[in-house]
C-alpha cells in the first residue's frame, strides 16, 4: 500500500495529465492537491474493499470465539478451594477477572454478529439513527471498482479540471473516450487497481460511470 502511495509523485501526475490531454489542463491546476486527492481516493477504495467483504469479520469472530471457549474452560479452575490454602480472595478475584473477560468477549462477538447481519457500518448507523441495512447497502450494492471508477475519480476530475463527467464514443470503433474517462483509466493504472493484473477496459469504466449517474444497481442488496 505504501509503495502505491509513493508512486503518486510528479512522474505519475505527468502520465495522468498526458492521458487527459494537455489542452484540457487548466492553468490554475494544483498538482499537489491533485496528488492528495488521488491518495484519498486510494484510501477510500481500500475502505470500500473492506466493507464489501465479510472475511475480516468472520476471521475475528473465529478468534474471539476460540478465546471465549478457552476462558470458559479455564474459569472453573479458579473456584476457591483447598488449593488456595485459605487465600480464597485471590481465587475469587481471578475468577471475576475471567468473568469480566468472558462478558467483554460476548459483547464483541454480539457486535460482530450484528455487523455480519446488517453490514460493517452497523455501529455508525446506530449513531446516525438510520436503518443499518440501508446504511450498509450503500457500500454493499456496488463493487469497489464502481465506487472509485464511477464516483470518486470522476468527482476528483470534475473538481480539479473544471470539466463535466461526460464522455463520448468514438465513431470509428464505438469505444468510450474523452478527458474524464482517460483520467479515470490512467489513475486506476497509477493506483495499481487492476482486473487480475490487467488494466480495466474503458468499457468497464464507462459502465461504472453510467451506473452511478443513473443510479442503476447491478449487485443484489444484502438480505
Amino acid at each position: 500500500m505504501d509503495e502505491v502511495i509513493k508512486r503518486i509523485r510528479n512522474d505519475a501526475i505527468d502520465r495522468i495529465l498526458d492521458a487527459v490531454g494537455r489542452e484540457h489542463i487548466p492553468e490554475q491546476l494544483d498538482r499537489d492537491q491533485l496528488a492528495a486527492g488521488l491518495k484519498e481516493c486510494w484510501y477510500t477504495y481500500l475502505e470500500v474493499v473492506d466493507r464489501n467483504s465479510d472475511r475480516p469479520i468472520r476471521d475475528k469472530l473465529r478468534r474471539l470465539k476460540s478465546l471465549r471457549a478457552a476462558a470458559k474452560r479455564f474459569r472453573p479452575h479458579l473456584t476457591p478451594d483447598e488449593f488456595w490454602g485459605g487465600d480464597f480472595q485471590s481465587g475469587e478475584f481471578l475468577e471475576k477477572l475471567i468473568g469480566w473477560l468472558i462478558a467483554w468477549l460476548d459483547a464483541q462477538i454480539g457486535m460482530l454478529n450484528n455487523k455480519l447481519k446488517f453490514g460493517p457500518d452497523f455501529s455508525e448507523a446506530l449513531r446516525l439513527k438510520v436503518d443499518p441495512r440501508e446504511y450498509a447497502d450503500r457500500w454493499k450494492s456496488r463493487s469497489p471498482l464502481e465506487w472509485i471508477a464511477g464516483h470518486y475519480l470522476p468527482e476528483l476530475f470534475e473538481k480539479h479540471f473544471g470539466l463535466s463527467r461526460k464522455f463520448y464514443r468514438r465513431s470509428e470503433d464505438n469505444n468510450p473516450d474523452g478527458p474524464m474517462i482517460r483520467f479515470v483509466e490512467r489513475a486506476l493504472i497509477e493506483l495499481e487497481i487492476t482486473n487480475r493484473g490487467r488494466a480495466y477496459a474503458r468499457e468497464t469504466i464507462a459502465k461504472a460511470i453510467s451506473d452511478m449517474r443513473t443510479h442503476r444497481v447491478r449487485k443484489k442488496p444484502r438480505q
